[in-house]
């Protein structure tokens, strides 16, 4: 006899129209059940892991842009004189709550102490915080976002990854202790404190975000400055050469995006602090043993000598000037001769014109094609500093 105590009957009508039952035991139902919430399980746990993937695939593109702003913030040379570099604003921060205090020698252009380096609190290139690595506690999340609880031995699931940023002057010859044109080294690590349940699982290959840079001094560059003299009427560039140093004029800015020269009087310039590789070039007429240099406090760098015909073509006398500056510095071209113009049809030696001024023919007096004659120029790019 069967029992219908331990049967659940459902009654449909057939397509037919007569009436049919059907039915499930409750063991059926309960592994039915069962099945159906094992099931469920599994496509939660799925769910899981796939935002745990989607998560790790986020994080790991966000840290290799990160490292990539990284690099260009310290690569960074100057935009303008108007708004400084990242890598400037950086070291230009010697304050101890946010800025590098041990990068006072670059901010200063001073000697550093060589080998002797510090973490650095990376800057943007509007002032703002990149990264502090002079705060130990100083961290991001998984998302990029900065806090300020990180610790490897207290892991902080709020507060999981970290920068530490660090840089080295380097000097050149095993005996220098110091130097004020280090090289520097630049070395990025990122640092993992991994908590139960986090993206990664506890494993996250951290050497490939690694930084390593060598860099000049303050600022890697290639800056034009370009200065010459150029004649506003028709008089010429006066002044003699023969036997005696003496100035050339340079009353124009030509070029200078960085805003490194300065016109300091008429025969006189300055420039910033850095590198400099220039070549100088001042014209000579009808005379010879042509020679110029370059000086200022630390500098001075002497031509070899040319000539020209005495029989009236001119020379353009040329040197090159590398040299390095630790602070702005006033300079100055001289030129030196040691023969005169010959001008034996006019029967004096004007020496007024040795400088550059060619004598017109079959005339003493300069005309008005000297106006906007373009003389002396110094031509230099500065490279770093």
């Amino acid at each position: 006899m069967r029992n219908h105590a331990d049967e659940v009957v459902f009654v449909e009508t057939s397509a037919n129209g007569h009436l049919s039952n059907r039915g499930f035991t409750l063991i059926e139902m309960l592994v039915t059940l069962a099945v159906s919430a094992i099931g469920i399980f599994a496509i939660a746990a799925l769910i899981t892991d796939v935002v745990k993937i989607q998560k790790r695939s986020t994080t790991v593109q966000m840290l290799t842009q990160m490292r990539t702003s990284i690099v260009g913030a310290v690569t960074d040379g100057r935009t303008s004189a108007a708004v400084p570099s990242a890598w400037e604003r950086t070291f230009g921060d010697i304050s101890v709550s946010t800025g590098t205090p041990l990068m006072a020698c670059l901010a200063n252009n001073t000697a550093c102490t060589k080998d002797v380096g510090s973490q650095i609190n990376l800057k943007n290139i509007d002032g703002t915080e990149f990264f502090h690595s002079l705060n130990p506690t100083r961290g991001f999340n998984f998302d990029g976002i900065l806090c300020n609880s990180f610790s490897l031995l207290a892991p902080d699931p709020a507060c999981p990854l970290r920068w530490d940023l660090t840089w080295v002057p380097r000097c050149v010859g095993n005996t220098k202790t110091v130097c004020e044109n280090p090289v520097i080294e630049i070395e990025g690590r990122l640092e993992y404190s991994p908590t139960n349940g986090d993206p990664f699982n506890g494993v996250l290959n951290v050497e490939q975000f690694m930084v390593r840079l060598r860099r000049g001094d303050k600022a890697d560059r290639n800056e034009p400055v370009v200065l010459a003299y150029i004649e506003n009427d028709d008089t010429g560039e006066t002044g003699s050469c023969f036997n005696t140093w003496t100035p050339r004029a340079v009353n124009t800015i030509i070029s200078d995006p960085g805003n490194n020269a300065t016109i300091v009087s008429a025969t006189s310039f300055s420039l910033t602090a850095g590198n400099y590789e220039c070549r100088i070039q001042a014209p000579g007429f009808k005379n010879g043993g042509n020679k110029l240099n370059l000086v200022g406090a630390g500098v001075n760098i002497l031509s070899g000598v040319t000539s020209a015909s005495l029989q009236g073509e001119s020379v353009n006398v040329t040197m090159q000037a590398n040299f390095y500056i630790s602070g702005t510095t006033t300079l100055q071209v001289n030129h030196f001769c040691t023969q005169q113009p010959s001008n034996a049809s006019f029967g004096v030696v004007l020496n007024d014109w040795i400088l550059g001024v060619p004598v017109p023919d079959g005339a003493l007096a300069p005309g008005t094609e000297y106006t906007s004659t373009v003389y002396t120029v110094v031509s230099c790019v500065k490279t770093s500093g």
